[in-house]
């Protein structure tokens, strides 16, 4: 699991599969599924998604790279891809989720 979610991590921009991810670990689908359900709760695809919405808080809140690029960088292939993920995930809008963010980080200080 840790090659797993090592490669995962690794290659979180590009458009990787499952079967990507299960090469890079030698074991089959099952086996790597199972393994993420006992240990994280979730499938290796859902890790996926879960570690690019990760990196795109990050970047949202610490940069000021254009959401698209934001997108782009984390492996979706469409702004409004990643803006329904980012939603459902999170319950907010990208462009809210920076507002909020910045305005917290500006406040700290």
């Amino acid at each position: 699991m840790q090659k797993a979610v090592a490669f995962i991590e690794a290659h979180h921009a590009e458009n990787i599969t499952l079967q990507d991810i299960v090469r890079s670990c030698s074991v089959n689908h099952s086996t790597l599924t199972a393994l993420f359900k006992d240990e994280l709760g979730i499938t290796p695809v859902a890790y996926l998604w879960h570690y690019r919405l990760v990196i795109a808080k990050k970047l949202l809140e610490f940069t000021n790279l254009p959401v698209k690029e934001i997108a782009k960088r984390c492996g979706f292939k469409t702004v409004q891809h990643f803006s329904r993920k980012f939603e459902e995930q999170l319950g907010l809008s990208p462009a809210v989720f920076r507002t909020q963010a910045v305005a917290r980080r500006k406040a700290s200080f």
